[in-house]
């Protein structure tokens, strides 16, 4: 892994839109849940089991919580995005794929991020909708989150092996 090369990937406009959409979102999420806070019970679900009921209560200001994980998370991607030549691949890397895998890994975190971003933006949004006593997203909730994270990272790595 030292060997590898320290090679910046090219960014195109696309990975730049879904940046700047994963960073909407987030901005959009956070002012949802200062607009609907005062309105809130005192006490909200924040962890639902697979089926998606609640399983664990807090206060109110607990909606708060989810939205901050997701918002670290994207931090920290973004900025683990920066050093490609860290990252582990299901490829040898070498001089000649570098450039190439390194464009990929990078593209396959920022779709990751944003998958991250909408995850915990429906999660945030299922505690909303329970306090509130709709059960919109309860049922589909777990299986919908599953795709999201799991079809960005096999077309990824599927790609990653067509191009070594």
């Amino acid at each position: 892994m030292n060997n590898r090369p320290k090679i910046k990937p090219e960014r195109k406009q696309k990975d730049v839109f879904i940046d700047y959409l994963s960073i909407a979102i987030l901005v959009s999420l956070w002012a949802y849940l200062f607009s609907v806070f005062s309105g809130l019970p005192e006490e909200v679900a924040i962890h639902f089991n697979a089926l998606g009921e609640p399983e664990r209560f807090a206060p109110k200001a607990g909606i708060f919580l989810v939205p901050g994980i997701g918002t670290l998370l994207f931090a920290g991607i973004k900025i683990l995005s920066r050093y490609p030549h860290l990252f582990n691949y299901p490829v040898k890397i070498t001089e000649e794929n570098a450039s190439r895998l390194y464009s990929i890994a990078v593209k396959m975190l920022t779709f990751i991020n944003l998958a991250v971003v909408i995850i915990f933006a429906l999660i945030s949004i299922q505690i909303v909708f329970k306090a509130q006593g709709s059960d919109f997203l309860a049922s589909w909730i777990f299986p919908l989150l599953t795709v999201i994270v799991s079809v960005p990272t096999i077309f990824f790595t599927l790609r990653m092996y067509r191009k070594r």
